[in-house]
């Protein structure tokens, strides 16, 4: 999976739960590579995107698009 294959796995929050990026896909509407490359570092405990190195940024974005053939998908695609 690209998520992990590239160090993102989610972590423990605050509060105690433990969060990965399925936790915050949507039911159903489009997905953004963008959005999901944000998903992942609040997975992460980072207060956004800008947190991870552009080049890891783009390779996820071309990840992405390689593994659900485009820039925006539906989300229930993803799940």
């Amino acid at each position: 999976m690209l998520c992990t294959g590239m160090g993102y796995i989610g972590s423990v929050h605050l509060d105690g739960e433990r969060r990965d990026v399925w936790d915050y896909i949507p039911k159903e509407g489009p997905v953004t590579a963008s959005q999901f490359i944000e998903w992942l570092s609040l997975a992460e405990g980072l207060p956004s995107a800008d947190f991870i190195p552009l080049r890891q940024q783009r390779q996820l974005r071309q990840a992405f698009i390689e593994i659900a053939g485009a820039e925006t998908v539906d989300a229930r695609w993803l799940q």
